[in-house]
């Protein structure tokens, strides 16, 4: 506990306190006197809170309570917030004033817009209410179903028929891609997966049936629909015709009387007009007699370059058959990096 004595102070009938008994100890000298007290009273100390000690000034700030109370700093904290509350009360009540203004300002203003504003709502309220016909605009820019045209079964060998539907893209800016079966007979052909190029049209085929009962019908499923960008490809059909350049030359078609064989033979010449080559490229090839179309083949190769030339030489395992052209359709995606040779 900190004891300051002060001869000054007074009790409360203001009578001088009487001075405390002598001092002991040692160690203690009187402000301005050097030498330490041997005995007598103790020196009154000038300042408050500071005294001497073996000549030097100490500081009741720095005092440590044996019981562990308060110290000098926390005493010193104590009368500094005490003598500085009310300053803190005023601060405290004009930063609520003030935030009370500015939030009652703020809410006054946008009130004021909203008033204002009530015309422009009802407005907006009126254009909701009514529903516009994009009927039009959603067929040109959305995709337009894929076209099918008539499934029908051809002979291809003993007891083995091919089954072919012709389809048709009429989008002009988008690649279709499908998975597709035929159902016929309560039976259905292998899933394939195939696309179309934009406006392409060609037949999906299931080729080597076991039999031709019945009335072939052609599902799609899984349609997938991929844009052209027309930044990258300014018209996708003149994009197509340049590299998809693939011309039948010399096509011949020898009876099996003339072929030497058994069955009828076809024989033609393939070339890649184009300016590019193909990895792997895929082809579909279809005879025709009086433009309809009586069989069809697939025809796979390593690669094609441009400028070569393969030669296609066909047997037709059906004795009766004949045919007068080839069509050759590229089951190529010239929109894949990957169908490119490097």
């Amino acid at each position: 506990m900190l004891n300051i004595f002060n001869v000054k102070n007074h009790n409360g009938n203001r009578d001088t306190p009487s001075s405390p008994p002598p001092y002991k100890g040692g160690g203690v000298a009187a402000a301005g006197n050097s030498s330490p007290i041997r005995g007598g009273t103790t020196p009154h100390a000038k300042n408050f809170g500071v005294g001497v000690k073996g000549g030097v000034k100490t500081n009741f700030t720095k005092y440590q309570d044996p019981e562990k109370g308060m110290s000098g700093g926390q005493l010193k904290w104590s009368l500094w917030f005490s003598g500085r509350r009310v300053i803190f009360y005023r601060a405290a009540l004009i930063f609520v004033a003030a935030a009370a203004i500015i939030i009652w300002l703020f809410s006054l203003w946008r009130w004021v817009f909203f008033i204002i504003e009530i015309p422009d709502a009802r407005r907006v309220r009126a254009e909701l209410a009514r529903f516009d016909d994009y009927s039009i605009i959603n067929q040109r820019i959305g995709f337009q179903p894929v076209q099918i045209f008539g499934a029908q079964f051809l002979a291809s060998g003993k007891d083995k028929y091919d089954v072919a539907a012709e389809m048709f893209n009429p989008n002009t800016r988008s690649v279709v891609f499908f998975d597709y079966y035929f159902f016929y007979n309560n039976t259905s052909t292998p899933k394939q997966s195939a696309f179309l190029l934009p406006g392409q049209r060609r037949p999906l085929v299931a080729l080597g049936l076991a039999g031709a009962a019945g009335e072939p019908v052609l599902h799609i499923e899984n349609v997938k629909w991929k844009k052209i960008s027309a930044h990258d490809v300014s018209d996708p059909k003149q994009y197509q015709d340049y590299r998809l350049n693939f011309a039948v030359t010399d096509f011949v078609f020898s009876p099996a009387s003339e072929s030497g064989a058994d069955f009828p033979a076809v024989k033609f010449n393939l070339t890649n007009n184009g300016p590019y080559s193909y990895n792997a490229p895929k082809f579909l090839i279809g005879l025709t007699q009086n433009e309809e179309l009586v069989s069809v083949f697939r025809a796979d190769f390593a690669s094609f370059a441009y400028g070569e030339t393969k030669n296609m030489d066909i047997r037709l395992f059906v004795p009766n058959a004949s045919a007068a052209g080839a069509i050759v359709y590229p089951l190529i995606n010239i929109y894949d990096k990957e169908a490119y040779l490097r």
